[in-house]
């Protein structure tokens, strides 16, 4: 890897490719109530919010929707991280329709 550094730094991104999202008509549309952020991480999580719209990670909706997923709020010791669980979408894939191994405890 350390002769493609340049391919290998930053955030990355695929350009000029369109993306088909294969979604299963027959699987209701979910809506999950967004997670409480403590009041001490409140800013952090607005700031890596806003540094993630900059970067066009993701985008902020201004209309009713029918997918709504809560993206968990990790804090690591340096920093916070605003993640996104797309194992929801990804469940309808016709790719992923199968249900995930049990794994034994």
């Amino acid at each position: 890897m350390s002769e493609f550094d340049d391919v290998f730094t930053g955030l990355g991104c695929v350009k000029d490719v369109i993306h088909d999202i294969i979604v299963d008509s027959d699987v209701p549309p979910v809506v999950h109530p967004p997670r409480k952020i403590p009041v001490a991480l409140r800013a952090k999580v607005k700031e890596e919010l806003k540094r993630m719209e900059e970067l066009d990670v993701i985008e902020k909706v201004t209309s009713p929707t029918q997918w709504v997923n809560r993206g968990p709020v990790q804090s690591p010791p340096s920093k916070v991280q605003a993640g996104d669980q797309s194992s929801r979408p990804l469940a309808m894939s016709p790719l992923t329709n199968s249900p995930p191994d049990k794994v034994a405890h």
